[in-house]
């Protein structure tokens, strides 16, 4: 009888060899992982709270306060609390942080050129495509 794997566990492993294949691409940093979170904070043209941004990642509040003590230690992300309501806590990239941006997009480009290497292109955007669909379905259900 065939084990029966899970999408869901397939996607975490997949995800998890994807993040050490992009660690390894960025070997001179002094940090492993939360690219992703970098990434998003780059994108944002203000301080976001911690809560949005754990909101965007569809991960739960102590999850992110985790990854961003791990980046502010590291000192790719500043955290202050927001003068107005001391409970938020608003997060934004460092100078170091904005620094590593060019050089994280350059080893993404490079990491989806090697994982994609044995697909057909149209196969590869095809895979994209439907897991924006997979997403965009499970978001309407949550």
């Amino acid at each position: 009888m065939e084990d029966i794997e899970s999408f869901s566990t397939k996607l975490r492993r997949i995800a998890r060899l994807y993040t050490v294949s992009l660690s390894n691409l960025l070997n001179n940093f002094d940090i492993n992982k939360y690219f992703d979170v970098l990434l998003i904070l780059a994108r944002q043209n203000q301080p976001v709270t911690q809560k949005q941004l754990a909101a965007s990642m569809h991960i739960d509040k102590s999850r992110i306060v985790a990854m961003l003590r791990y980046l502010q230690q590291k000192q790719y992300v500043d955290i202050e609390k927001n003068p107005k309501d001391r409970r938020q806590h608003f997060v934004k990239l460092s100078a170091k942080g904005a620094k590593s941006i060019p050089l994280i997009n350059e080893a993404l480009i490079e990491n989806d050129r090697i994982i994609s290497s044995n697909i057909k292109e149209n196969e590869f955007e095809s895979c994209l495509f439907t897991l924006s669909i997979i997403e965009k379905s499970l978001i309407n259900v949550v």
